[in-house]
C-alpha cells in the first residue's frame, strides 16, 4: 500500500492568505493610529512648553522690574499697559547699568497675529530684534489688578483713579479653546 503525501489544498491557502490580510490591515490601522495619537501628543506638549516659555520670560521681566525699579528714580511709569484696536502694548521698565538712562525697556505686543516682543535700552537707539513668542493659532490678553481687585487693560489709569497697581494679569486662550491665566505681583 502506498502512502501518499498530503499537501495543502487552494481552498486552505486562499483561507490562510485572507486570516493574514485581514490581521495586516487591522495591524497597519492600528500602528496608524498609533502614530497619529503621538503625532498630536507632540504637538500639544510642544504648545504648552511653548506657553511655559512665554509665562517664564515675562516672569523674568516682571521680577527685574519688581527688584531693580524698586527704590529707584525713573524716567517715567515702571509698568505701562495699552489697549486699543484689539491690540495691546505691554512695556516693562527696569534698571540697567548698559543704558545711559539706566533703564531698559521690554515690550510687549499682543494682537490678532499672536505675541511678539522686544527689548530696547533707554537712550539708545538700539532695539533687540523683535521676536514671535506665540502665533496667530493663541490669544493673549493683558490686565494690571488694581487695589480694589478689579481689572484694567489700561495702565496708568487716564483719570488716575487713585489706585495703586497690584499685580499683572496675563490670560492665553489655545487653539483648543483651552484658558490659562497667570497672576504676577508688583512692587
Amino acid at each position: 500500500m502506498a502512502i501518499r503525501e498530503r499537501g495543502m489544498t487552494l481552498i486552505e491557502i486562499l483561507v490562510a492568505m485572507s486570516l493574514m490580510a485581514i490581521l495586516s490591515v487591522l495591524g497597519y490601522k492600528a500602528f496608524s493610529s498609533l502614530l497619529i495619537a503621538r503625532e498630536r501628543l507632540v504637538s500639544l506638549s510642544d504648545e504648552w512648553v511653548g506657553l511655559a516659555r512665554v509665562m517664564r520670560r515675562v516672569e523674568s521681566d516682571v521680577g527685574r522690574l519688581t527688584r531693580e525699579n524698586t527704590g529707584k528714580d525713573s524716567a517715567g511709569p515702571a509698568l505701562q499697559l495699552q489697549s486699543e484696536n484689539g491690540k495691546q502694548h505691554l512695556q516693562l521698565a527696569g534698571y540697567s547699568s548698559k543704558s545711559p538712562e539706566g533703564r531698559e525697556l521690554r515690550h510687549y505686543l499682543a494682537d490678532d497675529s499672536g505675541l511678539q516682543w522686544s527689548a530696547a535700552l533707554a537712550g539708545l537707539d538700539r532695539e533687540i530684534l523683535p521676536q514671535r513668542l506665540l502665533d496667530a493659532t493663541s490669544r493673549t490678553r493683558f490686565s494690571v489688578m488694581l487695589a480694589d481687585g478689579n481689572e484694567s487693560e489700561s495702565w496708568p489709569l487716564a483719570d488716575g483713579g487713585g489706585l495703586d497697581a497690584r499685580a499683572l494679569v496675563m490670560s492665553v486662550t489655545l487653539a483648543g479653546g483651552q484658558r490659562v491665566r497667570r497672576v504676577w505681583s508688583l512692587p
